[in-house]
């Protein structure tokens, strides 16, 4: 997604870690988006360990509220979610 966003959102990432920090970007070269928001996630340890499917339910619960309350809060209208 940021290589097909362009090099203005590539120069707006430089010196963020994206595994470790919410960051929103202009949508650069994405003419369907108006922001890009980077906002990581990784399953939780238990789920690995323990296979302890309420504790991933948490998480991805969690994730979704923090992109809901981002968008709401910017008074967007949608989200969309890419994977890597």
């Amino acid at each position: 997604m940021i290589k097909a966003a362009g090099t203005q959102v590539e120069q707006e990432l430089v010196g963020n870690d994206l595994t470790k920090t919410m960051i929103a970007t202009s949508a650069g070269q994405l003419k369907q988006a108006k922001r890009l928001l980077f906002l990581p996630w990784t399953p939780p340890a238990t789920y690995f360990t323990n296979q302890d499917i309420n504790a991933l339910r948490q998480s991805i619960s969690a994730f979704v509220q923090q992109a809901i309350k981002y968008t709401i809060q910017g008074k967007f209208q949608s989200i969309g979610m890419y994977s890597s």
